[in-house]
Parts: structure tokens; C-alpha cells; sequence
């Protein structure tokens, strides 16, 4: 199970997300719980979202999405919205690019399904995925999102939102290049990290019904000490 240094992030996400209606304390506890039953930490903490927050989807704030984020609930308003043509696995394929906003910033998104999009629109979006595109997070609309529309009055108008600054990765400043493991902070992404492997073991898992193998264990430099999830075996070893 990760340290309490680990997870500490974590609960502070959890806490901020659920708000006053539960204690800190009872989020690590539930946290811990789930860790030490091998749930993997992004599905605990999807879960303790939904039983915590009574069932409710729990919306994040577009300032706060991340590409470390497994899914998103949001509530944005459409900025803007335009088709393009690419070819997909060698076949032609409409997708709708633009940006969405929220009272605390805007963000690029992709649909890849015809949702009829409109400037002005606010939508109601549940379980898009983040990734990094040029440096930015993007939000992604797929074929297992939900999306309905919001309420019109449930954010500022779209000459407001039209002024709100974009929303930027945490490691975008310094993404790529190499860091030290004392330097590793939650939400950094494309980073480069040498040590030597501590440990290696091999954990079967299912995701989305389907079982796989994942390799944990830790890494090290002359900083410090990092636990790590490999999905994909590199046939290193420890001492490597």
C-alpha cells in the first residue's frame, strides 16, 4: 500500500471534491481501506466519490481536471465547436474540436460522436478522459461519455466565459526533461526519472472486465525512494 505521504494528495483531492458534508479523516480512513484490499487507487478513489458523495456524480471544476484524473464529471459551457475529417485506423472519421468553460477556465475538447454542439450550450458531461496535447490538457468526449444538457443560467454567460484563461498542466514547465525523485509531484506528466529498481512483482488485475497484469514495486536514486505501476512488462529487474 502507498505511504501516507503518498496518498496524502489524494484525500485532499477527495476532500476538496466532497466538500463539508465528510470529514478528512473518514476519507483516509475509506482510502486506506480500499488500498489495503489491492482496489487500484484511481477505481478507489472513483468509488469513494460515488459512495461517499451519496451516489451523486461529483463534478470537477475544469481548473482542477488533470491528465492523472481516470474520468471526469464537468460542467461547462460550449465556447465553441468545429467538424474536422481524419482518418482513424484507416478509415474516414468526423470528429468536433473546440473549447469548453467554466467560471474558473477553459479547455480544449475533442468529441469523437455527434452530440449537435453549439456555442452557447451548456452541457452536463460525465466520464470524458483527459490527455495531454501540446503541452495542455484536453478533454476527450468518447463513446462512454454521458453527455446532457445543463441548465443555462448554471454558469456566466458566453461573453464571460470567453475571457477566462486556459487551463495548463502541472508539469508543463519542465514536461520531458529529467527529474530528480525528491522533485516528483502529484499531477506531473512526460518526465524523465533514472534510479535503480528496488523491487519488482507482478499483480493480476481486471480492468473493464478484462484481467491483466500490472508490475509494482519501487524505484530509487541518491534523493529518494518512488513506488511505481508498470502496465506493460520491461523486462528489468531489480538491481537494474
Amino acid at each position: 500500500m502507498p505511504s501516507q505521504q503518498d496518498i496524502a494528495p489524494h484525500i485532499e483531492e477527495l476532500t476538496r471534491a466532497l466538500g463539508t458534508s465528510v470529514s478528512e479523516e473518514e476519507i483516509r480512513r475509506e482510502l486506506e481501506r480500499y488500498l489495503e484490499h489491492g482496489v487500484p487507487l484511481h477505481q478507489a478513489k472513483k468509488d469513494i466519490r460515488t459512495t461517499l458523495g451519496g451516489g451523486r456524480p461529483l463534478r470537477k471544476e475544469i481548473k482542477h481536471v488533470s491528465p492523472s484524473d481516470p474520468a471526469v464529471d464537468t460542467l461547462a459551457r460550449v465556447l465553441s465547436v468545429q467538424a474536422r475529417e481524419i482518418t482513424a485506423r484507416g478509415e474516414q472519421k468526423t470528429i468536433w474540436e473546440g473549447e469548453l468553460a467554466d467560471e474558473t477556465g477553459r479547455i480544449a475538447y475533442t468529441s469523437w460522436v455527434d452530440h449537435q454542439l453549439e456555442p452557447g450550450q451548456v452541457l452536463a458531461i460525465s466520464n470524458a478522459y483527459i490527455r495531454t496535447w501540446q503541452g495542455n490538457p484536453q478533454l476527450n468526449i468518447g463513446d462512454n461519455t454521458q453527455v446532457e444538457a445543463g441548465e443555462a443560467d448554471s454558469l456566466p454567460p458566453l461573453a464571460e466565459l470567453q475571457q477566462t484563461e486556459q487551463v495548463s498542466t502541472p508539469a508543463q514547465a519542465g514536461g520531458g526533461s529529467e527529474q530528480k525523485i525528491a522533485d516528483l509531484k502529484p499531477g506531473m506528466n512526460s518526465i524523465i526519472v533514472q534510479g535503480r529498481l528496488l523491487s519488482r512483482n507482478a499483480r493480476e488485475v481486471t480492468v473493464k472486465g478484462e484481467p491483466k497484469t500490472l508490475w509494482e514495486g519501487e524505484l530509487a536514486d541518491e534523493t529518494g525512494r518512488v513506488s511505481y505501476t508498470a502496465w506493460h512488462d520491461h523486462g528489468v529487474d531489480p538491481g537494474d
